[in-house]
């Protein structure tokens, strides 16, 4: 990956002359999304000595903007909805896009990951993201860098460069995927204690999980629901990809 890392070094300079840096990479399912951002994360925070915060949900981003500190880069996983497309008035968004620009002053550089591009809420993907990443296949990256007009930022047609990028080693993609289920984990206890929107959010849990290669009978213990919830909720997910014309499903 060393187009990539001539392109994050580019990155890393600007931050060093008191920029902050917002790029997001995005793909359909097991592309190795998190894999490029881990990459990503650790390369710019190794040279910058800043410590890497890999959030899951919406506390764990509040959080990390908070405590983190110069240079620091913050990782954002897929499963923060939040920034979803569509939800620009909820409170999580507003706090996190008030957040996301009073904190320019500690030179942080945020990794988000989505599915789509369009996925992303608006007001994010208009005048706050810096450069996209976007996953073909599995193990390849297009780079986009953002062209800022007055009207906002656009991306060309084209992309900057193309690049390939290896899979985490074992024993860091083991931590990463603990971390993940704890998180996830936590998450779920949450939304059952407070009933927030717990089976519509346990249902876009569910597909994760099942992209992730996790069984019927694994999904059904983690979220406690019967092993018929999760077939419906299986068969559900297929008829709406079907309807969006996704011939994968997961």
């Amino acid at each position: 990956m060393d187009k990539i890392k001539a392109n994050l070094d580019t990155i890393i300079e600007k931050i060093k002359k008191d920029y902050d840096y917002c790029l997001v990479i995005t793909g359909r399912k097991r592309r190795g999304k998190s894999t490029l951002a881990y990459h990503c994360g650790e390369y710019i925070s190794s040279a910058l000595g800043s410590k890497f915060w890999d959030c899951y949900n919406y506390s764990e981003m509040r959080e990390a903007l908070f405590r983190s500190k110069k240079y620091d880069v913050i990782f954002g996983d897929e499963t923060i909805g939040f920034l979803s497309s569509g939800k620009w008035f909820t409170p999580e968004a507003q706090e996190f896009i008030e957040l996301f620009d009073r904190m320019g002053y500690k030179n942080l550089t945020t990794i988000l990951i989505m599915p789509s591009f369009k996925s992303f809420l608006k007001g994010l993907r208009e005048d706050r993201i810096d450069c996209h990443f976007w996953l073909p296949t599995r193990g390849e990256v297009w780079v986009y860098p953002a062209m800022e007009t007055k009207d906002g930022c656009y991306f060309a047609n084209k992309p900057a460069l193309k690049d390939t990028f290896p899979p985490l080693p074992k024993d860091v993609e083991k931590e990463y995927r603990k971390r993940k289920e704890r998180s996830m984990d936590k998450r779920i206890e949450e939304l059952r204690e407070f009933g927030y929107d717990p089976k519509g959010t346990l249902y876009r849990l569910n597909a994760w999980l099942k992209s992730e290669g996790y069984t019927q009978k694994e999904r059904a213990k983690r979220m406690n629901v019967h092993e018929r919830t999760i077939a419906r909720w299986d068969k559900k997910w297929e008829i709406e990809q079907a309807k969006k014309g996704n011939k994968l499903s997961f």
